[in-house]
């Protein structure tokens, strides 16, 4: 076992005096791959998490996939909760690991956290989770873009137009249509559609009266 791993209590501290020392090796994400996988008891693989956030996105997202996989609950659920802490260019990546969690509860809880962020990050991380493999990520999904009608997550529902799977099409046709009494067959008839009927929407996606002519 690397000394550091031999003590929970001092791994952090140990361990930033090997970065400090040669900085370059733990600039590599395998390295902090491997540094995870080293970790044999669920304190120390939250431990390497916690230590690979603090050092940058890179490393934290380096050991995220791995977090989310391990057998431990409070592992997987702070590998959720961890996400928030993303740089906002770098959270659709990691929600899209989260998004890909073999655990069921795991990926409910990452979707929960979606609506803790400021509001101009939730539709995009929705539109991912509308092309995430799992479709209790797609049903939900689908569910909080439609709660709450808003430009930003109508179009969300659309691109999930060419991503959503088959056994999820119909809850998001019903969503559309409730928003917008529109069915559209494809993606690019509604982008088209969006793109040409965007201006008669307001922010709560309610028709603005026209002035008659």
């Amino acid at each position: 076992m690397p000394p550091a791993m031999a003590d929970p209590s001092t791994y952090a501290s140990t361990r930033l005096r090997d970065i400090k020392a040669d900085p370059d090796t733990w600039a590599d994400v395998w390295r902090w791959r491997g540094e995870f996988d080293a970790a044999q008891t669920p304190r120390l693989q939250r431990e390497v998490l916690g230590l690979a956030r603090q050092i940058g996105a890179d490393s934290h997202l380096a050991v995220l996939a791995q977090a989310f996989a391990s057998s431990d609950a409070e592992v997987r659920f702070d590998a959720a909760h961890s996400l928030a802490l993303l740089p906002e260019d770098r959270m659709r990546d990691g929600f899209a690991l989260g998004f890909a969690a073999s655990d069921p509860e795991t990926r409910a809880d990452v979707l929960s956290i979606i609506p803790q962020l400021q509001p101009h990050l939730r539709a995009a991380l929705l539109e991912t989770a509308l092309a995430a493999g799992a479709s209790d990520v797609q049903a939900r999904a689908i569910e909080m873009l439609s709660q709450h009608p808003s430009p930003p997550f109508f179009s969300a529902l659309i691109q999930g137009l060419r991503t959503v799977s088959s056994e999820n099409r119909p809850a998001l046709d019903d969503a559309i249509e409730e928003i917008v009494q529109e069915k559209f067959s494809t993606f690019e008839q509604g982008r088209r559609w969006w793109e040409e009927n965007r201006g008669h929407y307001d922010d709560l996606m309610s028709l603005i009266p026209q002035a008659s002519e």
